[in-house]
């Protein structure tokens, strides 16, 4: 992210819509860290992050973890 003085028009993080939903967590990571999320139905899913795409951030981003209806991500490690 580049930084920007008083007056700016700010950055974009993620294009956030109806399918990919609001921004849960944002984190520093390295290539050989890995990405562990867990949803309030006791879903949890590890990956590394090795394994995920990269995409812009002016991008709808890269599917990891499908919820059901009404089931949230509380927490991303």
């Amino acid at each position: 992210y580049r930084t920007t003085n008083r007056g700016g028009s700010g950055i974009v993080n993620i294009i956030t819509s109806a399918r990919n939903g609001n921004v849960v967590a944002s984190l520093p990571i390295g290539n050989n860290d890995q990405l562990m999320l867990l949803t309030d139905k006791a879903k949890l899913i590890r990956c590394p992050v090795k394994d995920i795409r990269i995409a812009g951030r002016n991008t709808q981003g890269v599917t990891i973890l499908k919820t059901a209806d009404g089931e949230r991500v509380m927490s991303a490690i």
